[in-house]
């Protein structure tokens, strides 16, 4: 829950990474994005947000979705978007993965800023890969479901830091 590089530390040495949050939703309805494109098994990883998001970037390029939103997400050392000249940039962000957003849903209080909705997860669902994505639900005990990928839903981007 203490601000650091750009947000808020929300998973310290979790066994996850280490992940700090943007201080506030990204997103507060976006799609998954490629309807109907499979990404494929590069962007299945539970753990690897990271390497999800580059996937699904190099798969569907250009355009606004989740992933691409987050990739392009900058804050500086003041808590300007975009960076200004002269002030510690963080450019490093990305969608978190399924496992990686469970851990902010367990932290949800220290982080703070989260409604209560659905958020996308960086993790392309295996069942039905051209149509779905995991999301998380951020409301009551939470949970994790596989969501049309087309659907409007709240994204929050991490970047992962050592302590």
């Amino acid at each position: 829950g203490q601000s650091s590089g750009g947000g808020v530390i929300a998973v310290l040495d979790g066994g996850l990474s280490n992940l700090i949050a943007a201080t506030a939703d990204n997103s507060t309805g976006i799609e998954w994005g490629g309807m109907g494109v499979a990404v494929g098994a590069s962007a299945q990883s539970n753990t690897d947000g990271a390497g999800n998001t580059a996937t699904i970037e190099a798969i569907l390029g250009a355009g606004v979705y989740a992933a691409q939103m987050c990739s392009a997400y900058e804050v500086d050392s003041q808590g300007n978007t975009p960076c200004q000249v002269g002030n510690t940039c963080y450019n490093d962000w990305f969608l978190p993965a399924r496992n990686q957003l469970a851990s902010l849903f367990i932290n949800r209080a220290a982080v703070g800023g989260f409604a209560n909705g659905t958020y996308w997860s960086s993790t392309e669902s295996p069942d039905v890969l051209r149509f779905n994505a995991w999301g998380y639900e951020f409301s009551g005990g939470g949970g994790i479901s596989a969501e049309v990928r087309s659907m409007s839903l709240r994204a929050r981007c991490v970047r992962a830091f050592t302590p």
